[in-house]
């Protein structure tokens, strides 16, 4: 069964501790809305900080009774409606936005030892062409599209015909937009058929998946570790942002330089368990395309 975004936020959050209290919405809330309805308001005190789905706020007039004051889409973070029984955390060490970062960071980490094969039939032969562009991964990487990053074989279905007949001669054109370049003009109107590799689209709504006929089933274990230690050097790195020497609360027992050392024991796990959990090397004739 594949594994969505939601699972590994809660994943990585149990691999570093990270358990904020929590509550629930007793009423939905608009994005336009301060006003929150919870169970208890009083136990919001001002400048707590929240979360509800992917949203951050911040709370502005203490609670009283049943609801509280908060500034809406804190830190970034976009404001959005939520549904009633929403789950509130309250003074989270890592926000979700967060973890969904060091996620995508640590995916993208174990590329291209972990990557993802395509098979395109997007394109289409046209008469007295020699060029086609070459596809896209499916997905967003940073909210961009990307192209194939390796091609390993051309095949072509003229008009008419029921079998893919692999192309031989063919090369890849590298520049801002890569071109597959044919030897040899193909008959108009039949499919090229486009099969290569590239790495995983990113994980932003809660409901993506990792497909497990495609990421190997082995390999979810290595991102909450690779997650867990991006996030740990961001600690690291809010506690020593200025000069005068910040706090990081969540380390006040800690020396610093404590997370980072435990950051990068974490990383280096990382990587043996993306070098074992592989699944077998690109073969040696894909052509890059960048």
């Amino acid at each position: 069964m594949a594994v969505d975004l939601a699972t590994l936020i809660q994943r990585t959050r149990r691999f570093v501790g990270d358990w904020p209290d929590n509550d629930v919405l007793t009423a939905s809330l608009a994005s336009t809305t301060s006003v929150v309805s919870v169970g208890d308001g009083t136990l919001y005190y001002k400048n707590l900080e929240l979360e509800i789905d992917q949203e951050l706020l911040k709370v502005q007039v203490a609670g009283a009774g049943t609801t509280f004051t908060a500034r809406r889409g804190a830190h970034g973070s976009t404001a959005a409606s939520h549904a009633s029984t929403a789950i509130v955390l309250m003074n989270p060490a890592f926000p979700a936005v967060q973890v969904i970062d060091a996620l995508n960071m640590a995916k993208d980490d174990a590329y291209p030892l972990h990557y993802m094969p395509v098979l395109d039939t997007s394109l289409t032969t046209l008469a007295n062409t020699f060029e086609y562009t070459v596809p896209n991964m499916p997905g967003t990487y940073g909210g961009d599209t990307i192209p194939m990053q390796y091609v390993s074989k051309v095949e072509v279905k003229g008009p008419g015909q029921t079998d893919y007949i692999p192309i031989r001669q063919w090369n890849i054109r590298r520049a801002s937009t890569p071109k597959i370049q044919f030897k040899h003009v193909q008959e108009a109107g039949g499919t090229i058929r486009v099969h290569g590799y590239g790495p995983f689209p990113d994980l932003s709504a809660t409901t993506d998946v990792l497909s497990d006929k495609l990421w190997r089933k082995p390999a979810e274990k290595f991102l909450p570790v690779g997650a867990a230690s991006f996030l740990l050097a961001g600690g690291e790195a809010r506690r020593t942002r200025v000069d005068t020497l910040a706090t990081d609360n969540r380390e006040m027992a800690n020396r610093p330089g404590s997370a980072m050392s435990a950051s990068n024991a974490l990383y280096a796990r990382f990587r043996q368990m993306v070098l074992t959990s592989a699944p077998p090397a690109l073969p040696p004739h894909v052509k890059p395309t960048f």
